[in-house]
């Protein structure tokens, strides 16, 4: 059985091109361990990273401005949970403070927020 998350991203960049690379290390290194991810996403954009991490199937993406926001709800295994959490410290880096990470699943919900380049 598996969970049911519903993710919603609010990021603004202050480097994509450092976001893409950090993501792509990230990526990368999680293959080499097993870890499947979505087939035949372009890699090479923001909104390809995040429908790399968090599924593309029925996702909500909007660039205003600098603030990226992206939506989804998807059924995927727990431990999906740990891959989004350190997916966001990995790229914490290159994102401006107060870029956050709400994920809501099963009957639970959290906030995730970069100051600093680190996730508090």
């Amino acid at each position: 059985m598996g969970a049911c998350y519903s993710i919603s991203a609010k990021f603004k960049i202050k480097d994509e091109k450092k976001f893409i690379g950090l993501s792509n290390s990230y990526i990368e290194e999680k293959e080499r361990l097993g870890v499947r991810f979505a087939d035949k996403v372009n890699r090479s954009t923001f909104k390809g990273i995040l429908e790399t991490i968090f599924t593309q199937q029925e996702a909500q993406f909007k660039k205003t401005g600098e603030l990226y926001q992206y939506h989804s709800d998807f059924d995927t295994c727990y431990s999906w949970e740990s891959i989004m959490y350190d997916f966001l410290i990995a790229v914490a880096p290159s994102l401006k403070d107060n870029s956050s990470l709400y994920i809501s699943l099963d009957n639970d919900e959290y906030t995730l927020i970069v100051q600093g380049g680190n996730v508090v």
